[in-house]
C-alpha cells in the first residue's frame, strides 16, 4: 500500500488554501467522476503537466479500477486518499502546480518511481509538496462533497514498516462507480467555486498616519505600491490606515505581532540598530524553537519580530514551501538607507488567542488552511506563498489574548465574493463591507476577503 509521505501531519493556504480559478476545461474534453457513497466529485485532468499519468489514470477508470475501492485514509486537514493494488509503475512528473483545496496528486512512497494507481485529494492548502509529487488535475465539481468526507470520524490504523497512522474513516466511503466524460452539462450538482487566496494585506491604524507611512517607506525601506499601501514579501502587504473615521479602536491594544522571515537576520539587525529603533528583545537564538531573531517596535508600539527559521526538522515545511521565493528587496523610490542585500522572504502575522485549538481548527476547516510550522503555542498557517498566519496562545505570547483589536487582515483573492456562499455553507457568519465579505475568526479578528492586489509585480509573473 503507498502512501503520499513517508511522515504527513493532519493539519491546516492559504494559501491559500483553495480550487484555482482557472477557466473551465473547454466543451468534449473527458473529465473524471467519481460517484462516492457521500455523492459525486468531478475532476479537470492535465495532460500537458502530467500526460503519462493522466493517460494511466483514463485507463484505470474506463477498466472500473477504482469500483468498490474506498477512502482508506482520510486525515484531517490534508488529503483523503485511495487506490492501490496492481498497475504499472510511473515516472515522477513532478510540476508547478499548487496544491491547495482540491488538487488530485499521484500518490507514492519515497520512492520517486513508485506512484502507480494511488491518488489523493487535497483538503487544505499544502504547499511543502508543490514540486515533489505528481499533480494531475483538480476539482472542478462537488466541493461539497469533499469537504463531508473530509470531517467523517476516523480511527488510527497503524501500516507499514514505519508504523504510518493511516487515519481509516470508522464507516468506508466508497467509490460506487469511476467513469469518464464529455464536458459539458453538469449531472451532479456544482458547488461554489474556491478561488485561490494569492495574498495577504495586513492593516494597521495609527494616530500618525503619515508618519507611520515614512516610517515605512524610509526605514524599514517597503516597495509602496500606492499611497498607504506597502509590499512586504512576495504576497503579503501592508496597508497604512488613519484611525480617524476607520471605526478602529484608538485605546486597543496592538494584538497582533508583523514578522519578518529574512535569511539576513544579523544584517537587518545592525541596520535598525544604526536606525534608532527601540528593541522588545535583542538578536539571539531562540530558546524554544529553531529561530534566530529580534522583536524592534514601531513607532505607535506594533512589534516587529525579525527571524530566520533554522534548518531543523520542525520547520521543514515552512522552508519547503519557501524554496523558490525571492526575497523583496527595498523601495526604488529613494529616501531609504536599508542596504539592497537586505530582502524579505516572507512574513507571518502572529495573532493571539484564548483557545488556540479553537483557533486551528478554524482556519482548518472553515478556511482549508495548512499546517507548515508547529511549536506546540504557536502555529504558522499557509494564506498564500508569502503571507502567513500564525496563531499563538495568548498565555504564552508577545500579546496576551483581549477582544479589542488593532489589526484587521485582508485575503486577497480574484474573486471575493465567491468566499461568502463557501463560509456559510461551512457555518461561519458572514457581513459585507462595501461589497466584499467580511467575518470573525474563532478569536474575534476581523478578516475581509478583497480584490487582489494588481501591480507590475504580480503581472510580471
Amino acid at each position: 500500500m503507498k502512501h503520499i509521505l513517508v511522515a504527513a501531519l493532519s493539519a491546516v493556504c492559504a494559501a491559500a488554501p483553495v480550487v484555482s480559478c482557472r477557466p473551465a476545461p473547454p466543451e468534449g474534453e473527458e473529465i473524471a467522476v467519481l460517484e462516492t457513497s457521500m455523492g459525486a466529485m468531478a475532476f479537470e485532468l492535465f495532460p500537458e503537466d502530467a500526460p503519462k499519468t493522466v493517460a494511466q489514470f483514463k485507463d484505470l477508470v474506463r477498466n472500473g479500477f477504482y469500483d468498490g475501492k474506498d477512502f482508506y485514509r482520510v486525515v484531517r486537514g490534508h488529503v483523503i486518499q485511495t487506490g492501490g493494488g496492481d498497475a504499472p509503475k510511473l515516472p515522477p512528473e513532478f510540476n508547478a502546480r499548487p496544491h491547495v483545496f482540491g488538487t488530485l496528486g499521484l500518490g507514492r512512497t519515497g520512492d520517486e518511481w513508485s506512484g502507480d494507481s494511488e491518488f489523493y485529494v487535497c483538503v487544505a492548502a499544502r504547499p511543502y509538496l508543490d514540486g515533489r509529487y505528481t499533480v494531475f488535475g483538480r476539482l472542478i465539481e462537488g466541493a461539497g462533497v469533499l469537504e463531508r468526507i473530509a470531517a467523517v470520524p476516523v480511527e488510527e490504523v497503524w501500516e507499514g514498516p514505519g508504523r504510518m497512522a493511516m487515519h481509516k474513516p470508522i464507516e468506508p466511503i466508497v467509490i460506487e462507480r469511476a467513469r469518464m466524460k464529455a464536458r459539458g452539462g453538469s449531472e451532479i450538482r456544482k458547488d461554489e467555486r474556491f478561488p485561490l487566496i494569492h495574498g495577504l494585506v495586513v492593516r494597521y491604524f495609527f494616530k500618525g498616519a503619515a508618519a507611520a507611512e515614512r516610517f515605512y517607506g524610509r526605514v524599514l525601506g517597503l516597495p509602496r505600491v500606492e499611497p498607504g499601501l506597502f509590499r512586504l514579501s512576495e504576497a503579503a502587504f501592508l496597508r497604512v490606515e488613519p484611525l480617524s473615521g476607520a471605526g478602529a479602536d484608538a485605546d486597543a491594544p496592538k494584538t497582533a505581532t508583523l514578522s519578518f522571515v529574512t535569511d539576513e537576520i544579523d544584517g537587518w539587525y545592525d541596520y535598525l540598530k544604526s536606525q534608532g529603533l527601540e528593541m522588545r528583545s535583542e538578536l539571539g537564538d531562540a530558546t524554544r524553537h529553531p529561530t534566530r531573531g529580534f522583536v524592534a517596535v514601531d513607532p505607535e508600539g506594533y512589534l516587529l519580530e525579525f527571524e530566520r527559521f533554522l534548518d531543523h526538522p520542525q520547520n521543514s515545511r515552512l522552508l519547503d514551501a519557501l524554496a523558490g521565493v525571492k526575497p523583496v528587496g527595498p523601495g526604488g523610490e529613494g529616501g531609504t538607507e536599508r542596504p539592497r542585500e537586505l530582502g524579505i522572504k516572507a512574513n507571518i502575522l502572529w495573532l493571539y488567542y484564548e483557545d488556540l485549538e479553537a483557533a486551528r481548527l478554524f482556519a482548518v476547516d472553515k478556511l482549508s488552511a495548512g499546517l507548515l510550522v508547529d511549536q506546540g503555542f504557536a502555529q504558522v498557517m499557509t494564506t498564500s506563498s508569502s503571507g502567513f498566519i500564525g496563531l499563538v496562545d495568548g498565555a504564552e505570547g508577545l500579546h496576551p489574548y483581549t477582544s479589542r483589536k488593532a489589526v484587521r487582515i485582508d485575503l486577497l483573492t480574484d474573486d471575493p465574493a465567491a468566499w461568502a456562499p463557501i463560509l456559510a455553507r461551512r457555518g461561519v457568519p458572514v457581513e459585507e463591507e462595501n461589497g466584499l465579505p467580511v467575518f470573525r475568526d474563532a478569536g474575534g479578528y476581523l478578516f475581509r476577503f478583497a480584490e487582489r492586489v494588481r501591480s507590475t509585480f504580480f503581472e510580471k509573473k
